[in-house]
């Protein structure tokens, strides 16, 4: 079978065939270009099978055809001998997964071997190099199964003005220049797509424009813009409108997400305490700090934390934001949290690692305050993860001699529950029982003294 007719037929069948013993690597960076050129020059194709040559063209057993010879390749055929794979790689199977994963394509390991003119002077060279550089084969595999896959598949193929490659891309795993960006972003490390300008026959293609035919596409990549005063203060207050068109218009200078104006907070936290959920998605798009602070110290996490934006916490802290950072009070956003009663947010701040016993510059901690403010369900989920029920704030008060002071009786009996030591005394030496009568609480007086059931 012809090798181009070889790739053409497996393209049908969404898979790319290619060979990684070194002698076959070697090969394919000298047949790759001729494919390109429609070089119609005959291969001899094998397979491996437990350690044995078998020539497809004579098939392997009665009554079987050639092509149901080929279909039969499958992976317990890949590992034949150990000195046939990579040094690095356990076994040929290992590296055509390694292909696989980076190309995100079904690759099929058989040796190439060309039966003419071609002697393989350079053999020693490419074992060598395997031998002693473990990736050099992943390399070479996914230089030419990129190159297969332009010549014979539907592909967008990206590279820098330069000429540089960067990538090539099935045309259905993206829909349009926004959706390419993005993928970019996401798989190869590249700046966000407000930074990126992708180019076809010279001209600069919207987000919106739809990608459904191979193209050779240039990509740019900018720096931010430099902005005027007015500007920065512009994108913090269409932030804070939640004016998403605005937004976008503005990213797309591009502009630094992350620039504060004369106001307390940057863009991003201020859109995070109104709750303009896509504004934040935009803004992170960007690649706006989740830990930027504010004047008052007030991140973007604290901010949604404090009005109970449930899903905006969600989004930042799936983005990374720093769930322990304090504000200038010393209130992490769990402590906001608990201190407001918004219970969601305080079991997604558990469930992403909150610390539940970081105090405040006053002592607070979550426990202290959600029984400061009788937030039964918050001081109930706190004491289930197992918060310390007697760290003592800065005048030595514990969640137990606040809420005694407060009257809170359910909080206390709660507390009481969980192992809260009813001696422990403040500063001035009072303990929850004179603090409960000091605010005209008698019956937690009897409850603290243990005459109540």
């Amino acid at each position: 079978m012809r090798l181009k007719g070889l790739l053409e037929d497996q393209k049908r069948k969404r898979s790319i065939v290619i060979a990684v013993m070194p002698v076959d690597l070697a090969l394919l960076t000298v047949l790759i270009p001729g494919l390109s050129r429609g070089d119609d020059e005959e291969y001899q194709v094998y397979k491996i099978a437990k350690g044995r040559r078998v020539d497809k063209k004579k098939g392997s057993g009665r009554g079987q055809k050639p092509e149901e010879r080929w279909d039969k390749v499958t992976r317990k055929d890949l590992d034949p001998e150990d000195n046939w794979v990579a040094e690095g790689e356990r076994s040929a199977t290992g590296l055509v997964r390694s292909l696989e994963r980076a190309m995100q394509m079904e690759c099929a390991v058989v040796p190439v071997v060309v039966s003419a003119q071609f002697r393989f002077p350079a053999l020693s060279f490419y074992e060598g190099l395997l031998k002693f550089t473990p990736g050099l084969a992943v390399d070479i595999g996914r230089v030419a199964l990129r190159r297969c896959v332009h010549d014979f598949g539907q592909m967008l193929q990206v590279s820098m003005l330069s000429g540089e490659a960067v990538t090539s891309i099935a045309v259905e795993e993206v829909h349009d220049v926004r959706g390419l960006k993005q993928h970019l972003t996401q798989l190869h490390g590249l700046p966000p797509r407000f930074r990126q300008r992708v180019f076809f026959h010279g001209e600069n293609l919207e987000d919106d424009v739809k990608l459904d035919s191979p193209m050779d596409l240039d990509l740019v990549l900018l720096t931010f813009a430099d902005v005027s005063a007015e500007q920065v203060e512009e994108l913090t207050a269409v932030a804070g409108r939640g004016s998403v068109s605005e937004v976008e218009s503005m990213l797309q200078l591009p502009q630094d997400p992350d620039l504060m104006g004369a106001g307390p907070r940057p863009p991003l936290s201020i859109a995070s305490g109104a709750g303009h959920v896509e504004v934040v998605r935009l803004l992170l798009e960007a690649g706006a700090s989740g830990n930027l602070a504010g004047n008052d110290g007030f991140t973007a996490l604290t901010s949604a934390s404090v009005q109970g934006h449930v899903e905006i916490v969600q989004l930042l802290l799936e983005a990374g934001a720093d769930k322990n950072l304090p504000d200038n009070s010393g209130f992490t956003a769990l402590t906001s949290a608990s201190l407001q009663g918004h219970m969601e947010v305080v079991r997604l701040l558990l469930d992403f690692g909150a610390d539940m016993n970081l105090c405040g510059l006053n002592g607070f901690t979550p426990l202290t305050s959600a029984s400061s403010q009788a937030h039964m369900e918050v001081v109930c989920l706190l004491l289930q993860e197992g918060a310390d029920t007697d760290r003592a704030d800065s005048n030595g008060s514990t969640a137990l001699t606040t809420a005694s002071l407060n009257g809170y009786i359910e909080v206390v009996r709660m507390l009481l529950e969980a192992g809260a030591d009813r001696n422990l005394r403040d500063n001035n030496g009072m303990r929850p029982r004179e603090m409960a009568a000091v605010g005209g609480h008698a019956e937690i007086v009897r409850l603290l003294k243990g005459k109540l059931a």
